[in-house]
This record gives structure tokens, sequence and C-alpha cells, in this order.
């Protein structure tokens, strides 16, 4: 049985708060210390409801002269869903939007009426643009200091400076990975390549988008840094990576097989041999 005093809020097209009661819509009329009052959004309604400064119910008047908008109220709070993401996330509004729209299990009559992701895309992006700096027209810009912070409010590299241009900065990056016997490993190692291919393609799909502006592109690398945050903490704290049980399996086999041999009881040739089949395993699997 529905509770009779249930209410809930959602917000106009311009942010401004509503309420539902028994499938209708109310707007906020005028608040005292104690008491607030809402009225039926629809012209000519008298029905209207009270509640306390705390939005508990406390009482309705009136009768509605037309039938509940149940379909309206889904797509409110679609809209709403919405635009909170859009002002606190950088994925693309189409994705944010089509994302809502499946989580929201609209009924057949609101899915019909509500716009879609190219219609609301205009309107969303006011909203985004309100919550986002311009975009530099020029080298020189000052960075808000909302974009200079980590996700928990640290500086980072306060005291660090760019000397020269990007060309050169890159250059000077460089030569520090070769100081650092990266550069080595990475011509090298397969598995360093493997590692530095997987960063590549998973941080391209954080970013989701070709061409990034400044503000977006900052907002990836304040998440890239909370999770390489986390992976050193538990590597300085000792805690052990998660290995797959295919690679505890071929660690027992090379271990059975290095173990086999230094007892003399397989060749050199069958040693081999059966280091082999591990790297078959591998390449059989990459195809």
């Amino acid at each position: 049985m529905t509770d009779s005093t249930s209410i809930s809020f959602t917000t106009s097209n311009r942010g401004k708060p509503l309420l539902i009661y028994s499938g209708y819509i109310f707007r906020l009329k005028k608040s005292t210390v104690k008491v607030k009052y809402w009225t039926c959004h629809s012209d000519g309604c008298v029905a209207n409801v009270h509640t306390d400064k705390n939005d508990h119910f406390i009482k309705s008047n009136g009768q509605h002269h037309h039938i509940p908008e149940p379909e309206q109220i889904e797509l409110r709070n679609l809209k709403r869903k919405v635009k909170e993401r859009v002002k606190t996330e950088t994925s693309s509004i189409s994705k944010i939007y089509e994302e809502e729209l499946a989580r929201s299990n609209l009924s057949s009559t609101a899915l019909t009426l509500a716009s879609t992701a190219a219609e609301g895309k205009s309107g969303l992006n006011r909203v985004r643009r309100k919550t986002t700096p311009p975009i530099p027209t020029s080298a020189e810009f000052d960075i808000p200091e909302f974009y200079s912070q980590t996700l928990d409010g640290t500086q980072f590299f306060p005291t660090a400076i760019h000397h020269g241009c990007f060309f050169h900065y890159c250059q000077s990056l460089y030569k520090n990975v070769k100081s650092l016997g990266l550069s080595t490993s990475y011509l090298e190692d397969e598995d360093t390549r493997l590692a530095c291919r997987t960063w590549h393609n998973r941080f391209n799909n954080r970013v989701e988008k070709h061409h990034p502006n400044m503000w977006h592109f900052l907002e990836c690398l304040k998440r890239e840094e909370l999770l390489f945050r986390q992976q050193l903490g538990k590597l300085n704290a000792g805690i052990p990576k998660k290995t797959s049980s295919n690679v505890c399996i071929s660690q027992k086999q090379i271990d059975t097989l290095t173990e086999r041999y230094e007892q003399e009881q397989i060749t050199l040739i069958d040693f081999l041999y059966g280091l082999s089949t591990l790297v078959a395993k591998r390449s059989t699997k990459s195809l």
C-alpha cells in the first residue's frame, strides 16, 4: 500500500526545486520560518501541499483539475540525474545521457517523449560550460586551483618550474628515461613493451576523446594520479600483486623442469623443449 504522505523532490529546467506527491508536480510558491507552501505547477490548478522547513509532509489541500503526469515525473528525474553527472564528470554528454536513459527504465510513453542525446546536447553543453573554465586561447593562462590539486586536495609539483617549449620538455623527459635504463628495457624486454601498450590502451579508454580539452585532460590526470598512488601504497606496504591461475601453473612448470634438470633427470635438450612449450602456449593465446 502506498504511503499517502510520501513525497520526493526533483528540479525544474532552471534548477528550481519541485515536489512530487501522488503523481503530481508542485513548485515552491513561498516559504516562512516554519512552513513551505507548494502549489501545483499546472496553471489554474488550486491543489497545494505544505511541508515543514526540513521538507517533511504536513498536509495537502484542494483537488486537481487534471490527471496525474507520471511520464513528466520520469523525464524530470532523468534530466536531473543527467545534469548532475554533466556538472561533475568529463565523459561525453552523449555517453552520460545514454547511460542514464538505460538506467532509468522509463515507461513506454516516457521513453517516446524523452529527447534523444542529440536533441538535448545543446542545453546540456550550457550546463557544463557554467561549471568549466573557458578553453584557453593562448599559451599563457592561469590554471584554477581546483585543477592544480589531486583528488584529495593536495597541491602537486608545487615547486616545479617549466622552462622552454613543449618540444624541449619532451626532449629532456626522454633523456631522463634513457638515463634510468627504461629505454633499454623497452627495446629488449617484451614484458615492458606489453606493460606500456596496456597502459596506453587503458588511458586512451579513460580519456574517451581523440582531442580532449585542457580541463578534461587534467581531470584524467588527477584520476590517474590516484590510481598510481594506490599502487605505490600497495608496493611500499609489501602487498603482493594478485597472480592469475595461468601464471601459477606456468611458474610451477618452470620450477619442476628446473628441479628435474638440476637432478639430472632430464637432458638440456629436454629442459629447453619444456620451456619452449610455455612460449608456444603464450603465442597461441595471443592469436
